[in-house]
Parts: structure tokens; C-alpha cells; sequence
């Protein structure tokens, strides 16, 4: 096993820094890159580690492992205006007030409609 590992390094040492593979492929229009591209993280991968990674922490900073910190889904909405900012700064600040209207509150007095703060 190792002497294939060896073997490996050495015709990869070889191909780089002796033939200068990379370097002629990069002449010649190819792409050269060894490795295989990196992909951007969507914005939902995104959300989804950062999601993943607070419950984490607040659980073992709670002492309550695998107890569900976020709601499941997440409402992802293009600001295209002042006003459209303006709204939903309103939204976030006013949101932990509303709790007792949401229509995901189990306890909710008397629900609001979907989508209310985007009129």
C-alpha cells in the first residue's frame, strides 16, 4: 500500500514540478486544475449550516441535546426598495410581540393571515 502511495506521489511530483503538465495545459487553453471545483453553498445550505450549527451549541450549552431550536422552513424574500426594507425591519422588530397572533402558535388567540406584513 505504501509503496503505490509513494509511487503515486512521485509521478504526481513528476507531472507538476519536472514535466510542468499543469503548466503546458494552461498554455494550451485546458483547464488545469487537479482538483475538483468547488461549489458556492446555496443561500438555503447556507441557512441550514448556520441553523444547524447554533442548535448545536444552544443544546449543549442548555444541556438538552436534540431539542429543536428552529422552525423548519425560512421565508426568503428579495428587498428591491427602501419601502420594501423599511417593511421588513418593521416585521423583525414587531415580530416577538405578534407570537400570540402567529398562525404557528398553537396558542394563538386569533391567527393572522398569511403574509400580513408584505401588503
Amino acid at each position: 500500500m505504501s509503496e503505490t502511495l509513494e509511487a503515486m506521489a512521485r509521478a504526481l511530483f513528476k507531472s507538476w514540478f519536472v514535466d510542468f503538465d499543469l503548466v503546458r495545459a494552461k498554455c494550451r487553453g485546458e483547464v488545469t486544475s487537479p482538483l475538483p471545483a468547488l461549489r458556492r453553498p446555496s443561500l438555503g445550505r447556507v441557512v441550514a449550516y448556520f441553523k444547524y450549527q447554533s442548535a448545536k451549541q444552544l443544546n449543549a450549552l442548555s444541556g438538552i441535546p436534540g431539542t429543536r431550536i428552529w422552525q423548519r422552513n425560512y421565508y426568503e424574500h428579495v428587498i428591491r426598495d427602501e419601502e420594501s426594507l423599511h417593511r421588513i425591519r418593521q416585521y423583525i422588530l414587531d415580530n416577538p410581540m405578534r407570537w400570540v397572533f402567529d398562525r404557528e402558535n398553537p396558542g394563538a388567540v386569533t391567527p393572522e393571515p398569511e403574509n400580513v406584513w408584505m401588503a
